[in-house]
Order: C-alpha cells, then sequence, then structure tokens
C-alpha cells in the first residue's frame, strides 16, 4: 500500500490555475500570449543563456510557474505583474500540461517496507567522505558496463527539470523531484511507489542519508525556499523541517553533509536575480554554512563567506547600492576530519567591494565555524543577472563592471597520491582546475582545460580515482546570442573558443594524461549527427575502470579511465512509451549531479529544462545477466 505522508496530505490542494484560464483572461481582457511576449519573451526565447526555451515553459506545471514568478527565480518578472496578469501568463503557459498525481497509488508497491538491513550503496554527495565520486558499491565496471540494458523507465508527469542525486539503501531508491515539489521512495528492481513526501517549495538539493541519536535513519535534502528537512526513511514521516538562512531569498543548492550528529548546510541565494531591476536595491545577501544538530535542527554556528553588507552609495538609475554581497555556496562542501575543517567553493559576488571571497576556496573550523584560510582564483568577478542585459542602450545600472561569473560550483575533492601527500582538488567554471595544500590553501599547481564561460569549465563535479582526476568540461556555444545581449558580454565572449570534453589530469602536478573532445568525439561516432549543445555539464561518476559522464544532449557515455576510448553511448533524449506507471514521458538534457549506481544498476534522470532540453524522466539500467 502506497504510504501518502503527513506534509503530502498538507498539499494536496496543487494550484491549478489552466482549468480557469479562460475566465481570467475574459473578464481582465487579459491575454497570457500577451504578457509572454512583452515580459518574458526577450530571455525565453532565446536572449538569454540560462533561460529555459518556451517549449520547456510549456512543459511546465501551473504551480511551478507561478511559484516562479512570486517567490522564485523570477519574482523581479512576477513584481510587476498584477495578480490578475499572473494567473493568466500561467493558465497560458501551462495549457499543455496535465500535472495529475493519480499515477502515483495505481503504481503502489504491495509491500511499502524499506529494509534498513541490506547495504547503502549511495547516501551522500560524493559517494564517500573525501568527495572522490568513486562507486565502489558496485559490480559495474570498464569490463561489464557494456551488457548494460534498460529495464524500466518512470514519467514524472509535469516535470522538466530533475537535478537531484538520489540515496540508494538495499532495494530502495529515494529521489526528489523539483518542479513537483516531491520525494518518492520507489522500488529500484520495479519502479513501485512505496511512499510520497511533499514540500511546499521545490526540492532542490541532492539528498544525503544518516542516522538520529535514536537510531532512525533519515533523508536530509534542502529546497528552493532556504528550508531544511529531515524525513524518516521508512515511512517519508517528517522528523524536523526548518528554514536555515538568514536572508529573505536564500536558497539550498548544494547538498547537506551529515558527520557525527552534525548537519552542515551551503546556502545560496536568488538576489542576483531580482537584480534584473534597475530599481531593485542590489544586494545583501552572502553565501554561507550553517551548522546544526541532526537530532533537532538546532543551530550550532554560522559561518558567512563575508562581511554583512552596508549602504555604499546609489547605482545610476538612482537606487541604493549595498555590499559586499554574494559569493554564494552552491556546491556541496566537504569535511576534512584530519585538520577539523570544512571547505567549500563560492560563487562571484553580486555586489562590490570584493574583498577576497568570491570565486573561492574558504576553509572554516569545523567546531565553531570561524574561518582558517581563503584561495581566492578570480578577483573582482562581479555577476549578477543584470549584467548580460542592456538598459536603454547603456550598461545595466546594477552590473557597472561586468565580471565572468566563475564559480566554483563543483564539490572540492580531497585526495591522497600513492606516495601518500595529500592534496585538495577544485574545478572552476572558468575551465581551469587547482591543486591546493589542505592545511593552508596554498596553491601547488593549476592546469587551464579551456576558456569556461558562466555555464561552461567545470560546472557541476569531478571524478578521482588513484593519482588521477577526471574533469568533465561543458563549455556550451555561447556566440549565438540575441540583440538583448549587452555589448559588454558580446565583447567579452568575441574570443571564446569552446572545448568540451572529457579529461583526465596527474593530481601531483595537474599534468594533462589524455582528452577526449566531445566535438569530435560526436562526429565520429554519429557521422555529423550531433547536438547542438553536446558538452559535459553533469557531475562524472567513476567506478573499477571506467568514468561515466552523461551530456547535454541527453547522452549517456562512459569512457575508459586507461586511454579515453567510448565504452558505451547511449541515446535518452526521446520518446518513451513503454513506463512502468503507463503515461508517456521524454528524455532530454543530462545535468546536475542526476545519476546514482547500486549493485549491478545505473540510473539516470534524463531532462534539465533550466539550460537545455526539458525531460521527466529516471532510467533504469541493469546488467544483462544480472551478474557481474
Amino acid at each position: 500500500m502506497l504510504i501518502l505522508s503527513r506534509s503530502f496530505r498538507q498539499v494536496l490542494g496543487v494550484l491549478v490555475v489552466a482549468c480557469a484560464a479562460s475566465k481570467v483572461m475574459a473578464a481582465a481582457g487579459v491575454s497570457g500570449e500577451q504578457i509572454y511576449q512583452k515580459h518574458c519573451s526577450a530571455c525565453h526565447g532565446g536572449g538569454h543563456p540560462k533561460a529555459p526555451a518556451l517549449s520547456t515553459l510549456e512543459a511546465m506545471n501551473g504551480r511551478y510557474i507561478m511559484d516562479a514568478l512570486t517567490k522564485g527565480r523570477m519574482q523581479g518578472v512576477g513584481s510587476t505583474l498584477s495578480s490578475v496578469e499572473k494567473e493568466a501568463l500561467v493558465a497560458w503557459l501551462s495549457r499543455k500540461t496535465a500535472a495529475g498525481a493519480e499515477w502515483e497509488a495505481s503504481l503502489a508497491c504491495r509491500n511499502s517496507a524499506v529494509d534498513l538491513s541490506q547495504p547503502w550503496y549511495q547516501s551522500r554527495w560524493g559517494f564517500d567522505g573525501n568527495n572522490s565520486r568513486f562507486q565502489r558499491h558496485t559490480r559495474l565496471s570498464h569490463k561489464n558496463i557494456h551488457r548494460l540494458k534498460r529495464q524500466w523507465v518512470l514519467a514524472f508527469p509535469g516535470a522538466t527539470e530533475l537535478r537531484s542525486q538520489p540515496v540508494v539503501i538495499g532495494d530502495t531508491l529515494f529521489l526528489a523531484v523539483a518542479d513537483i515539489y516531491k520525494l518518492y521512495a520507489l522500488d529500484r528492481h520495479s519502479g513501485c511507489v512505496k511512499w510520497v513526501y511533499a514540500l511546499d517549495n521545490p526540492p532542490r538539493s541532492g539528498l544525503s542519508a544518516g542516522k538520529l541519536a535514536d537510531g532512525r535513519t533519515v533523508l536530509v535534502l534542502g529546497d528552493m525556499g532556504g528550508h531544511v528537512h529531515v524525513v524518516d526513511v521508512r515511512n517519508g514521516e517528517n522528523v524536523w523541517t526548518i528554514r536555515g538562512v538568514q536572508s529573505q531569498n536564500g536558497i539550498i543548492t548544494g547538498s547537506p553533509v551529515l558527520d557525527e550528529g552534525v548537519l552542515y548546510v551551503p546556502h545560496s541565494t536568488l538576489e542576483s536575480m531580482l537584480a534584473i531591476d534597475p530599481h531593485y536595491e542590489c544586494c545583501q545577501s552572502q553565501g554561507m554554512i550553517t551548522a546544526h544538530r541532526l537530532d533537532s535542527g538546532a543551530l550550532i554556528w554560522t559561518a558567512k563567506t563575508m562581511p554583512e553588507a552596508r549602504l555604499v552609495g546609489q547605482n545610476a538609475a538612482g537606487a541604493k547600492r549595498y555590499g559586499p554581497a554574494g559569493a554564494s555556496i552552491w556546491a556541496t562542501p566537504l569535511i576534512d576530519k584530519k585538520r577539523q575543517q570544512i571547505i567549500a567553493g563560492t560563487g562571484p559576488i553580486s555586489s562590490g567591494p570584493d574583498v577576497g571571497s568570491g570565486d573561492a576556496i574558504i576553509a572554516f573550523d569545523l567546531k565553531t565555524g570561524e574561518k582558517r584560510w581563503s584561495f581566492q582564483a578570480t578577483r573582482n568577478d562581479l555577476w549578477n543577472s543584470s549584467c548580460r542585459a542592456k538598459y536603454d542602450g547603456k550598461t545595466h545600472p546594477n552590473c557597472p563592471v561586468m565580471g565572468w561569473d566563475f564559480d566554483f560550483g563543483a564539490a572540492p575533492i580531497l585526495a591522497t597520491t600513492a606516495e601518500g601527500k595529500e592534496i585538495l582538488l577544485a574545478g572552476q567554471k572558468s575551465g581551469q582546475v587547482y591543486g591546493l595544500d589542505p592545511a593552508s590553501g596554498e596553491l601547488l599547481w593549476e592546469t587551464r582545460l579551456s576558456d569556461g564561460s558562466n555555464l561552461g569549465g567545470i560546472h557541476w563535479g569531478m571524478a578521482q580515482a588513484g593519482n588521477y582526476l577526471y574533469v568533465p568540461v561543458n563549455d556550451p556555444d555561447l556566440k549565438k546570442v540575441s540583440g538583448q545581449i549587452s555589448e559588454q558580454y558580446n565583447n567579452r565572449m568575441a574570443a571564446y573558443r569552446p572545448r568540451p570534453g572529457l579529461y583526465k589530469l596527474d593530481i601531483r602536478d595537474g599534468r594533462v594524461i589524455w582528452a577526449q573532445g566531445i566535438r569530435e568525439l560526436c562526429k565520429a561516432v554519429e557521422k555529423g549527427r550531433c547536438g547542438k549543445q553536446i558538452g559535459l555539464s553533469a557531475a562524472p561518476i567513476a567506478i573499477e575502470g571506467a568514468v561515466i559522464a552523461p551530456s547535454v544532449d541527453g547522452r549517456v557515455r562512459a569512457f575508459s579511465m586507461e586511454d579515453g576510448s567510448l565504452l558505451i553511448d547511449k541515446a535518452t533524449a526521446m520518446e518513451y512509451k513503454d513506463t512502468v506507471n503507463g503515461i508517456t514521458g521524454h528524455g532530454g538534457t543530462i545535468d546536475n549531479a542526476s545519476m546514482a549506481i547500486a549493485d549491478n544498476q545505473l540510473f539516470i534522470q534524463s531532462g534539465y529544462g533550466l539550460f537545455g532540453e526539458a525531460g521527466n524522466v529516471l532510467i533504469v539500467y541493469e546488467l544483462e545477466d544480472g551478474s557481474g
């Protein structure tokens, strides 16, 4: 029997606006399409590299769009619209979407028990305490990965943004789906539903698992509203929820990390999206880590990446200007137990001055949150949403000097060489990889793999095994931009040369061992039938002898660790009619940290409409004969 958690029962009244669309628009004389053309088409029509396309918006459910306009990343636009206009816009955009949840009950498992005596195959973002992303709990290897066959597919109606890395314990897969506001417990062999936990805000981070002092096993995740949820794995019941951030626009993107009864939560912000309004008083939010007691959520300490913002003047539009701000932490932090410190990468500054915290790797004391050391890779990288936009043909008032947007979005890795030397590995959207001394942050070596960009370079993660680091590079083609992009941004990208691919580096000195260019590989394998965007943005997974690195054109590829040769290449961006819940689904871009591996299975979430092609399917592959 399907278990409906208390939170699920509380939010069964989902926002449905499409059914009232004609009445709303007729009464107000407002056309949703006209509102879209006036307020949204400039970016969503191709003028903004980070804006989902119209086709993606039309696949979203109404509740998700409305929340984006009222409390999410599009609230800057939403604040300029009346309630009637927002309802009309949402109704028009979601007119094609049926986001029913009837399939959940029909796919309920006969036995909803979660067996906690079985192995924990995947319980944290980095797979181990060092964030290596090397999966040891599997029979998959370079020798047999070619025998993977598709076993089953599950479609999530109303979803377009599959982003959250699952947890796998025994025969249960725990998966959060952002734009339908739910966390699922699924039988990993059949896809049946054990329980559903619903949230008031879209789940955003990857999942982590751990144990409370009383022995209960729990899942932890962060959401778009900045809340931390702790959920009992047995039945999907809420243990506690807190709003972990201390700023109005805070969100949690990086996965929370558990250690010895303490939960460490990285914090990012949506404030940089609001800066596109020239009258917005930009900016006052800082990145931070908060430490909480896992049993209760009680706050232990808060560590901010920079001092509190203060009034520093006004912009060209007359709005008050605050700073310093920014340096969000949207990657999963690393706990260095040997040195009792927690290490995190930051994003750019959203408002100056730069105090050394933007685009940096920062170490904080594990017990107190006090800052120990900081390594800054790119100084004065001022970046917010206004930096791409035109404003009366001039530089936007909230972006007087545009930076690069070169975040550290990939979680840092703590590695030990065969010779016994420890080294901290960090990858940046600049296309550079750094080797640092974990005790001091001192730079040991750096290697440039690409020019990098706001969606390129090293995006979501890397993987490490032995003396070697495996680095996916995205590098989308950003030269094709519309007239809505500022000249300043166009000039910055004039010499940009995309170099997407997978790179193998020696962690001792940063030397490149081999490089497998995806564009060249794609042309060779598909005889020129490559997608428009073919880079490697998602966090990879390493297994014995192979690296699995899916691409933004929706292909699952595995490469030999030895020489980079292609071991498998499976397309996922297609229609699926044979889903286990009987709902036709479609694959798309594979991005973020959306994979899992358990025993002889590989789980892929296909569809990431935020930057690429929308999709809504979970695809499960298994070794053909069930053996290793």
